[in-house]
């Protein structure tokens, strides 16, 4: 417990007195770990062990078996593992409770450059899904985020990809174990064509830099991604030294 004290010193001035009450806990009769269900056995017992013969629980023998656990969880980029609380301190029956964030949904959403949300996107979903390699009722894992960006970007079909996880609201949850993975993602256009122009440079008078022809070089690049919503892509380029007159010289 503390208890404060204000105590006047003087006409105009007081000091604070703040006093401290140790807590006096319990002996350790018994520990266990509890909400796990892949945390190895030999953590346990290493908790056991530690715990075993002190004469009382302290908050440094707290911490450490608090430490212990979530740098577990941590090495194996396990983002919602982590020690929630202990049960029992006051017995000295002592409970680690543990929590493990499990995949109950994934979800695929569509965005704007704009921030709005749509229902659907313009290519096939399949695409996104076959990208991913979240399961229901697996653990949350911070590599298996990673490597859903990587292959979502690999179909060079988005130009933004976030996976976003979070734990369902207590109303829907009461337990907070439930992790819902979002994918959003922002799908790059359909349709691009892009055309690109040179002008050759040359010394002028007094050496200033003249454009030596008004004839552009240069080229002009097709692409469509999503042929009748197939999925099915087709692309085309042009190239030419004089795209006024592309027979003379003219590439593909």
């Amino acid at each position: 417990n503390v208890n404060v004290r204000v105590v006047p010193v003087g006409p105009n001035e007081a000091k604070v007195v703040y006093e401290l009450q140790e807590r006096t806990l319990s002996p350790v009769y018994s520990v266990r770990v509890a909400g796990t269900t892949i945390l190895p056995s030999e953590i346990s017992e290493s908790i056991q062990e530690k715990f075993k013969g002190v004469p009382a629980l302290t908050p440094a023998l707290l911490g450490w078996a608090r430490n212990k656990v979530d740098k577990w969880y941590r090495d194996r980029g396990l983002a919602f593992g982590c020690v929630s609380h202990f049960e029992g301190v006051e017995s000295g029956a002592i409970t680690v409770q543990c929590f493990e964030g499990v995949i109950d949904e994934v979800k695929v959403i569509y965005e704007t450059r704009s921030g709005k949300t749509l229902t659907r996107g313009h290519y096939p979903e399949r695409w996104v899904w076959n990208a991913l390699p979240f399961k229901r009722g697996h653990h949350y894992n911070l590599e298996d985020g990673k490597r859903a960006l990587r292959n979502v970007y690999a179909t060079d079909l988005y130009e933004n990809v976030q996976v976003v996880p979070r734990l369902r609201p207590p109303e829907e949850d009461p337990t907070q174990r439930q992790v819902v993975v979002e994918v959003r993602v922002m799908e790059k256009p359909i349709k691009t064509t892009d055309i690109q122009l040179e002008w050759g440079v040359g010394p002028g008078e007094k050496g200033r830099p003249v454009v030596s022809s008004i004839v552009p070089a240069g080229e002009i690049f097709v692409e469509h991604k999503n042929i009748d919503d197939k999925g099915a892509q087709l692309s085309g380029s042009l190239t030419s030294s004089d795209l006024l007159v592309p027979s003379n010289d003219i590439g593909f």
